[in-house]
C-alpha cells in the first residue's frame, strides 16, 4: 500500500487535534520516520539503552588510549563523563555526515576520535546516527513506495537526513498562511509578524496575555478557558474549541485537570522518582563502608521493597532507634521475626531460615571502601537479582494494573545497570561509589510517566511543541509562554570544524538554527483563527521566568497595547477592562479554639484507672494530666514515619548499651581491670557499638563528634567503675525490670542500673546523658521522683535502697549523701528530714488529689497561655505541681491556640 508521510522536526509523538482519520497517511517526526524506514528496509534491530552505549564507548576509548590522547588524563579521573561527552560528539559528527576518518593534518582531537572509531565496529550498539547512515546506504539501492511531504525546509535537517530526504524525493513545504480573517487584533498580529509592520492593538479580546504567579493558577485558568468557562468575547460571540501548545512541561495542567474533575490530557512528565525506580539506587547504596543508616532506613520503609512488609517495618523501627546492623536490637528483632515466620508456616523451621537469609541478602551486604570501589561482579549480580524480583512483581497476581508498567520499567533499568557493570569489567574489576552513582543516574535518567495519567475522552488536545501546530484552531492557548531552551554554540574550534568538513561533515550554522526556531514559533500564532491566549507564569521552580523571545518580538510590534489579564490582581478584586473570572468560593475564617485550663467530661468513667502505671505515665498524670489522657487513655500516637535517632537521645542510648556491655561482659571483670585495660576495652566496645547501633557517627563529617564521644566514654566509664569500686559493689544488673503495687494499683518499671554491695545492700542508679545541674537541683529539693519510685519497688522490710544519678557526659555521680557511695557528689536536701520516703508520701497525696479530679470528670490542661486557679493547687504536704508543663508536648495542636499564633 502506498503511504503518504508528512514529516517535520517537531512531530515525534504527534497526535492530531482533528478527529478525522485518513487511510495511508501519517504525520511523523525524525524518530518516527526512522522507525518506519528501518521497518520497510528490513533494518530493524533491538534498541539498546543509552547508558549501555556509553559503557561500550568507554571500552573503545580505553582500547585506543595510549596515555597521550587528548582525553587520557580526564579518562583516568572521570571515565563515565568523558565517555558520555565524547560519544555525544561522535554521534553529532556522524549525523552531520562525518565519514569516521581523519588525516595527519587534521586537528588532534579529530584524529584521536577517528582512531577510537576504528574500535567501535560491532562493539558499540547503534545510535540514531548509525541507524540513519544504514538507512541512507540502503536507499542508494532500494526505492520505497511512499510520498514524503516536508513540513520544514530540508536545509534545517542534519546532513544524513538531507541525504535520505533527497533519495526519497521529499516534497518541499508550503509557505505559511495566516488563519485569522478580517481586521481583528489577531489577524493584524499574524500579518505583522510576517511583514514586521508595527501596529496598535484595539483590545477586542482576540489576543490575550494572561499572567499569574505560578503554573498552578494558570492551570485553573486553562481549565476554565478550555471547558466553556470563559465568557463570550466580543471577538468571538461563542464558545470556541480550544487547542493547547507548549514546549514546556504540561504536568501542572494535568494535575489541575485532575483536581477539578476534568478529563485528563495525559501530560504527565517522565520521572526517575517513581517508587519502583527508586529501589535500584537504594539497594546498591548499602554496599559502602561505613553503612549509611539513613539509606538503610529509606530502603526498609520504601513502599517497594523485596523484604516482606511485616519484617521490614519491624526492622525499620530498630534502625530508627539503634541506627546500624548486627547489634543486640537487630538480632532480637531478627529472632522475633523468624519465630513469627515459623509460626505462620505451622512450625516449619525452614521458613525462619529463609526469612533470615532473605534479609541478609538485601541488608547485610559486604561493604567496601567508597574510593577503592566495590567488585563489579558483585554489583552486577545484585542488579540482576533485583531485576528478576521486579519482573516477578510485574507479573504477580497481587500487583495493581497501573503498577505493572512501573515494575517492568524498574526491571529494565536494573537489567541495563547489570549490562553496564558487566561492560565496565572489561577494563577494571572495581568501581568507586562516585562512578557507580553517576552510572545509576544515567541509567535511571529517562524515568517513566505515571501509567494511570493517560489522555481521556473529552480532554483538550495538546501539542508538545509549537512547531507541531499545523492545523487551524478556533482558539489556541500557548501554555507557559516563557523562554525555552535555546541552542548553544558548537563545542569545537574552527580548525576542528574545518577538519570534519574535509571528511564530509556539514554542521547547521547557529543563524540557521535560530531562524528555524523562529519560523516554528510562528506556527501557533498563525494557526489561531479567532483567539490567541498566551499564558505566562512569573516564576518557575521558584525562579523568575523570562518572557518567550516571540513575546519580545510581539511587544516590539505593538508596544504597550498588548491586552494583559493579571490573575493575581483579579483574585485580589482588581479587574481591568478584560477579565477572566475564576470561580471562587468565599471561605469564612476558621476560629481556632483558645487554650482552656480545664477539660470537663460528663462521663467520668472515661477517665477511670489503668491496670498498670509506669514512671512516665505517672509523671504525665501528675504534671500534664491532658497528656496522660490523650496518650494513655485515648491512645493517640505520633505519626508512623520513622526517623533516625540522633543528638543527645542517641548518645544516651549508646552509652547505656556501653555500660551494659562492659558490666556484663563474661570475659572481662570490671572489678579488677586496670586503667589501661579498661580504656582499651571501652574503646573497642564503643567502636563495635558505633557500627551496630550508632552508625550515624561513622558518616563523613562526624569524625570530630566520634572522637569526642570516645574521650567522654573513657572518662565516663572509668568514673562510674571507680564509684562502684569505692562502694564495694559486687553485683551490677542493667535494665532490671521490677514491679509492685502502690495506692493507684500495679506499678512497673525498668531500672537502668541496680547494684548490690558486699553487705547485700542495694542501690538504684539512673543513668542520664546530661542535665547534671537539673538533676542536682532535684536531689537538693527532694524531687527525684523517678529514683523514689524505683526505690519503692525495691524496698525490703521497710529499708529503702540508696539512690543516685550518674551523668554520663559529665562523669558526675550525684546522691543526697555518701552513706552508700563514698565518692559521690553530695546534693543534700535543705530539710534534714527529707528523703525518698517523705517524697513518696508527697507523691501519694498528689496522686490521690489528681485522681479525685479525674473521678469528677476534670482534666487540667497545664499549658502555657492558661492560668492556674484554686483547683490547680495540690493539698498541703503533697508533691509540688508546676503551673505549666508543656515543654515536651506531643499534643500541642490539640490543646488550643493563642490569638495571633
Amino acid at each position: 500500500m502506498h503511504l503518504t508521510i508528512r514529516f517535520g522536526l517537531d512531530f515525534d509523538g504527534y497526535r492530531s487535534p482533528l478527529f478525522a482519520t485518513a487511510c495511508g497517511q501519517v504525520t511523523l517526526g525524525p524518530l518516527g520516520l526512522l522507525d518506519q524506514l528501518e521497518t520497510r528496509l528490513g533494518l530493524r534491530a533491538r534498541p539498546s539503552g543509552a547508558m549501555l552505549r556509553v559503557t561500550r564507548y568507554l571500552q573503545c576509548l580505553r582500547q585506543a588510549d595510549t596515555g597521550t590522547r587528548f582525553y587520557s588524563r580526564s579518562l583516568a579521573v572521570d571515565p563515565l563523563t568523558v565517555a558520555r561527552t565524547l560519544l555525544f560528539w561522535r554521534d553529532t559528527w556522524l549525523e552531520a555526515g562525518w565519514d569516521g576518518s581523519a588525516a595527519a593534518e587534521d586537528a588532534p582531537r579529530v584524529r584521536d576520535l577517528a582512531t577510537v572509531e576504528t574500535h567501535t565496529g560491532p562493539l558499540l550498539p547503534a545510535g540514531v546516527a548509525d541507524r540513519l547512515r544504514r538507512v541512507a546506504e540502503r536507499l542508494e539501492t532500494v526505492q520505497l513506495p511512499l510520498t514524503l511531504e516536508l513540513l520544514d525546509p530540508p536545509e534545517e535537517f542534519s546532513a544524513l537526513w538531507q541525504r535520505i530526504l533527497q533519495r526519497l524525493g521529499a516534497l518541499s513545504p508550503a509557505a505559511p498562511n495566516p488563519c485569522a480573517q478580517g481586521d481583528s487584533d489577531l489577524a493584524r498580529l499574524q500579518r505583522g509578524l510576517l511583514t514586521d509592520e508595527k501596529f496598535q492593538f484595539s483590545g477586542d479580546g482576540s489576543v490575550l496575555l494572561i499572567g499569574a504567579r505560578d503554573n498552578h493558577l494558570l492551570g485553573r485558568a486553562l481549565t476554565r478557558i478550555g471547558h466553556g468557562g470563559l465568557p463570550a468575547d466580543s471577538c468571538c460571540g461563542e464558545a470556541l474549541p480550544t487547542q493547547v501548545v507548549s514546549d514546556h512541561s504540561l504536568a501542572a495542567f494535568d494535575r489541575t485537570a485532575w483536581e477539578e474533575d476534568r478529563p485528563l490530557p495525559g501530560c504527565s512528565d517522565a520521572s526517575a522518582w517513581r517508587p519502583p525506580l527508586q529501589v535500584l539506587p537504594l539497594a546498591l547504596s548499602l554496599f559502602w563502608e561505613p553503612l549509611d543508616p539513613y539509606r538503610l532506613l529509606e530502603f526498609l520503609t520504601h513502599p517497594v521493597c523485596p523484604i516482606p512488609a511485616y519484617a521490614r517495618h519491624k526492622l525499620a523501627e530498630v534502625v530508627a532507634e539503634a541506627p546500624g546492623l548486627g547489634g543486640k536490637p537487630w538480632r532480637n528483632a531478627l529472632d522475633e521475626l523468624c519465630q513469627k515466620a515459623v509460626d505462620k508456616a505451622e512450625g516449619d523451621p525452614a521458613a525462619g531460615k529463609d526469612l533470615r537469609e532473605r534479609i541478609a541478602l538485601w541488608c547485610d551486604l559486604p561493604r567496601h571502601d567508597p574510593r577503592a570501589g566495590a567488585p563489579l561482579r558483585l554489583l552486577a549480580e545484585h542488579c540482576a537479582r533485583l531485576s528478576r524480583w521486579m519482573s516477578a512483581r510485574a507479573e504477580g497476581e497481587g500487583t495493581a494494573p497501573e503498577l505493572r508498567a512501573l515494575f517492568r520499567a524498574a526491571a529494565s533499568q536494573a537489567r541495563e545497570a547489570q549490562l553496564c557493570l558487566d561492560d565496565w569489567r572489561s577494563g577494571e574489576e572495581r568501581i568507586s561509589r562516585l562512578q557507580l552513582e553517576r552510572l545509576l543516574e544515567d541509567v535511571t535518567a529517562s524515568g517513566t510517566p505515571l501509567p494511570d495519567y493517560e489522555a481521556e475522552v473529552g480532554a483538550l488536545p495538546v501539542l508538545r511543541a509549537p512547531g507541531a501546530a499545523i492545523t487551524a484552531a478556533p482558539r489556541l492557548v500557548w501554555w507557559d509562554f516563557t523562554e525555552p531552551r535555546l541552542p548553544g554554540r558548537l563545542p569545537w574550534s574552527r580548525r576542528e570544524q574545518e577538519s570534519l568538513e574535509r571528511h564530509g561533515a556539514r554542521f547547521i550554522p547557529a543563524e540557521r538554527q535560530f531562524e528555524s526556531l523562529r519560523r516554528r514559533w510562528l506556527r501557533p500564532i498563525l494557526a489561531a483563527e479567532k483567539q490567541l491566549v498566551l499564558l505566562r507564569p512569573e516564576r518557575r521552580a521558584g525562579e523568575p521566568a523570562r518572557l518567550h523571545p516571540l513575546g519580545n518580538l510581539i511587544e516590539a510590534l505593538v508596544g504597550t497595547s498588548l491586552p494583559v489579564i493579571d490573575l493575581d490582581r483579579e483574585l485580589a478584586g482588581e479587574f481591568g477592562p478584560l477579565r477572566l473570572a475564576l470561580p471562587l468560593e468565599e471561605q469564612p475564617p476558621a476560629v481556632l479554639p483558645p487554650p482552656r485550663r480545664w477539660w470537663r467530661f460528663a462521663d467520668a468513667e472515661l477517665l477511670d484507672r489503668r491496670e498498670e502505671e509506669s514512671f512516665s505515665s505517672l509523671e504525665a498524670f501528675l504534671f500534664s494530666p491532658y497528656q496522660w489522657l490523650l496518650k494513655y487513655k485515648a491512645r493517640l500516637r505520633g505519626g508512623a514515619l520513622s526517623h533516625i535517632a540522633d543528638g543527645n537521645r542517641l548518645k544516651g542510648t549508646l552509652f547505656h548499651r556501653l555500660v551494659e556491655l562492659l558490666l556484663t561482659d563474661p570475659d572481662q571483670d570490671w572489678r579488677t581491670l586496670d586503667d589501661e585495660a579498661l580504656a582499651r576495652v571501652t574503646t573497642t566496645t564503643l567502636d563495635r557499638l558505633f557500627a551496630e547501633e550508632g552508625a550515624v557517627f561513622l558518616l563523613p563529617g562526624q569524625r570530630r563528634e566520634k572522637q569526642a564521644l570516645h574521650d567522654i566514654a573513657c572518662r565516663s566509664v572509668s568514673g562510674l567503675i571507680r564509684q562502684l569500686r569505692a562502694a564495694r559493689v559486687v553485683s551490677a544488673r542493667l535494665e532490671e525490670e521490677t514491679s509492685g503495687h502502690f495506692t493507684g494499683g500495679r506499678l512497673a518499671g525498668t531500672i537502668d542500673l541496680l547494684v548490690t554491695n558486699d553487705q547485700g545492700q542495694e542501690a538504684v542508679i539512673d543513668l542520664k546523658w546530661g542535665g547534671g545541674k537539673y538533676r542536682a537541683a532535684e536531689l537538693k529539693e527532694n524531687r527525684a521522683l523517678q529514683l523514689a519510685l524505683y526505690a519503692w519497688l525495691r524496698k525490703k522490710e521497710g529499708r529503702w535502697p540508696a539512690q543516685a544519678y550518674y551523668i554520663l557526659s559529665e562523669s558526675r555521680f550525684l546522691a543526697q549523701n555518701r552513706d552508700y557511695f563514698p565518692q559521690a557528689t553530695v546534693c543534700p536536701p535543705a530539710d534534714d528530714n527529707a528523703h525518698a520516703g517523705t517524697l513518696w508520701l508527697e507523691f501519694e497525696k498528689a496522686w490521690r488529689w489528681r485522681r479525685e479530679q479525674f473521678d469528677r470528670g476534670l482534666v487540667e490542661v497545664t499549658v502555657t497561655g492558661t492560668s492556674a486557679d484554686g483547683d490547680s493547687s495540690p493539698p498541703e504536704d503533697a508533691l509540688a505541681i508546676p503551673e505549666t508543663s508543656d515543654t515536651f508536648n506531643d499534643f500541642r495542636s490539640l490543646t488550643g491556640w493563642k490569638e495571633g499564633a
